[in-house]
């Protein structure tokens, strides 16, 4: 069995809250070797490690010295290098293609991207995650900021690949992204720009989720069962179209089945997000929590890559929750949930009842 577990930093515990260094040892207590590195993490440990003069001038939700931001790279490689944890990619690129504004387009360039590949180069890693752009219209015109046109979209990811080579960059989908939503989307970008180093990031969560009906209208049996079926056509049309060398991430994740529509009485509800953000940033589960309320088929998005495409690299767990800024020892506790996860998880896939190829 090729494929070994791996978890976003993310998924145990806001930045705020708790440090890389806690998560780090909480991985290599519970034998996660892999992670990706969530950006806010390194940002806040580049911040802790700033000289009084420069913490104290600086504007708290400003970005660090590029000086401080390597330093703190340095820093999360070595003792990621002594507790045995390969730092798979650097996450998430946001808001990175298809700008109305093309002058802030130009900056993402020619000045974003290049720190981010000075930092995947001092973390030792050879990815970067981009998310599709999912930046809402401006709130004080109401224009939309970024556009769906293919050939803007297209053009602006091919620039990113050329800037950043050899340096990867693995393009994800997001349920709630107005353009780019289904993995199908993101391939065609791929295939379009067709540069060696883009390829596709599939994140099990969004691909069910954006089948499944949205959490804001209530569901009914008959609509998840049209989308059991349908996301077996979608994973069916994967194993058939996707390159597996152009797949550079898989990610996992499930989600609670919420109690009720997830509308402006809902606690996850904010008037600025998508419901299925909402949904995501509060409610996702490791695989096989099925007592937390867990429900999405997403075992099945990976047995697809696994069986159906041959992926033999790493799975990382991506776990949003309201839980992450605590309180307790959340590194550990979620760390502890994803190696029973992945038990789960390898029962469901390589067991005996899976057989010997997805179908």
């Amino acid at each position: 069995m090729p494929c070994q577990p791996a978890i976003t930093t993310v998924s145990l515990g806001k930045s705020q809250t708790y440090t890389i260094q806690e998560k780090l040892h909480a991985c290599a207590k519970h034998n996660i070797h892999a992670i990706e590195l969530f950006y806010d993490d390194l940002e806040a440990l580049a911040r802790s490690s700033s000289s009084p003069s420069t913490t104290l001038c600086a504007d708290p939700h400003s970005q660090p010295p590029k000086e401080a931001l390597l330093n703190a790279a340095t820093q999360i490689h070595t003792l990621a290098t002594t507790l045995d944890i390969k730092i798979l990619s650097l996450q998430p690129l946001r808001f990175a293609e298809g700008l109305t504004n093309r002058t802030e387009q130009a900056h993402i360039l020619t000045d974003v991207l290049p720190l981010w590949v000075s930092l995947a180069q001092a973390l030792h890693t050879d990815t970067i995650l981009i998310a599709s752009n999912f930046l809402p219209p401006d709130p004080h015109t109401g224009k939309p900021r970024i556009t769906g046109d293919i050939t803007t979209i297209t053009g602006d990811l091919r620039a990113l690949a050329q800037a950043a080579a050899p340096t990867k960059l693995a393009y994800e989908a997001l349920a709630w992204s107005p353009h780019i939503h289904t993995w199908e989307a993101a391939y065609d970008v791929v295939q379009r720009v067709n540069e060696p180093n883009l390829g596709l990031a599939v994140d099990a969560f969004n691909i069910a989720a954006v089948i499944y009906p949205s959490p804001d209208i209530p569901s009914s049996p008959s609509s998840i069962a049209a989308a059991n079926s349908a996301l077996k056509q979608s994973l069916a049309r994967l194993v058939a179209d996707v390159d597996p060398a152009r797949l550079f991430v898989v990610q996992m994740a499930d989600a609670e089945r919420l109690l009720a529509p997830l509308d402006e009485q809902h606690p996850f509800y904010e008037a600025a997000q998508p419901a299925r953000m909402s949904w995501s940033r509060n409610a996702r589960l490791f695989l096989g929590e099925a007592h937390r309320g867990g429900f999405l088929p997403v075992v099945e998005v990976v047995k697809a890559v696994v069986l159906g495409l041959g992926w033999e690299g790493w799975l990382s767990f991506e776990v949003f929750s309201r839980f992450l800024l605590g309180p307790g020892d959340v590194p550990g506790e979620n760390a502890e949930r994803a190696a029973r996860s992945w038990e789960w998880v390898v029962g469901e896939v390589w067991g005996e009842k899976t057989g010997a190829a997805w179908c």
